[in-house]
């Protein structure tokens, strides 16, 4: 009898420290490419989980592409790398894949992608009512609809294959 309650107290301490462990743990939501490129502004920079389905990887396995399910010539897609070269994919993957990582995007400046100084730029954006933050890229710029999107790498921290 003895032993039974050690081990029942072992076994419900090791419940108790799991269960702590867990809720420290931050949660990561779930997102498709979709739904990434949609809430891109609120998502950008944050650990999040990339859902999706492995269209390509390179022959070192540094690097692969996802889409959203069955890719078709044209259909978005994004680049997945590992974060700090930290680990490899696997070059034979193919189907669902769920990454932990985060998303950066590279920002198009419409003023400054004219190689012109900031006050030619904003004399020839002021005519249709834009202003041009100058040759600095900045969310007021984007705010202002002078910066796009031009794409989106994902730094993958951990990697999980699906079926």
């Amino acid at each position: 009898m003895k032993l039974f309650r050690n081990g029942l107290a072992l076994l419900l301490a090791l419940f108790c420290a799991t269960s702590v462990w867990a809720s420290e743990t931050p949660q990561t939501s779930e997102y498709t490419l979709s739904q990434l490129t949609q809430e891109f502004n609120s998502l950008e920079k944050q650990e999040i989980t990339l859902v999706g389905t492995v269209i390509s990887t390179c022959k070192s396995g540094c690097k692969l592409w996802l889409a959203n399910g069955t890719y078709h010539e044209g259909d978005p897609y994004i680049l997945v790398r590992a974060k700090d070269d930290a680990f490899k994919f696997d070059t034979k993957a193919d189907g669902t894949v769920a990454l932990k990582g985060f998303a950066v995007g590279q920002w198009i400046d419409g003023c400054a992608d004219r190689a012109k100084t900031g006050e030619e730029a904003k004399e020839e954006h002021a005519a249709d009512g834009k202003t041009c933050a100058g040759p600095a890229v900045t969310q007021t710029a984007a705010a202002e609809g002078t910066k796009t999107l031009g794409e989106i790498t994902f730094f993958a921290t951990g990697v999980e294959y699906r079926k």
